[in-house]
């Protein structure tokens, strides 16, 4: 599975990232290798739709789960169509390596089921 966490920096001390559209940086946790990679949100910026061209860009990356501290309301709808999970954490002060043993933590217990 691919998790799409929005963050605050490009290094895994960074902090969730309370938006989605306009986060700093996406980070990208591949579940099966156990690999984290950043990448700059090319939609933090925009002008308009940047929750829109954010779901996009995760879609292009085959995220299943998105995790951030909060979103708008029409991206829910977005995220759904394209069965896409949502996960929101309303602790920003998070660090992205926490979020990331949380869900090494959750595979292990699903694993051993």
């Amino acid at each position: 599975m691919i998790v799409a966490i929005a963050s605050t920096g490009n290094t895994s001390t960074a902090k969730l990232d309370p938006r989605f559209g306009r986060c700093a940086f996406f980070a990208l946790y591949n579940t099966a290798e156990g690999s984290l990679q950043f990448y700059p949100n090319p939609n933090r910026d925009a002008e308009d739709w940047a929750g829109r061209e954010s779901v996009q860009w995760i879609r292009d990356r085959h995220a299943n789960l998105v995790i951030a501290g909060e979103m708008g309301e029409k991206i829910k709808p977005m995220l759904d169509k394209h069965q896409v999970q949502i996960a929101i954490l309303e602790n920003s002060e998070l660090r992205i390596f926490e979020i990331v043993e949380m869900l090494q933590q959750n595979n292990k217990n699903d694993n051993s089921r």
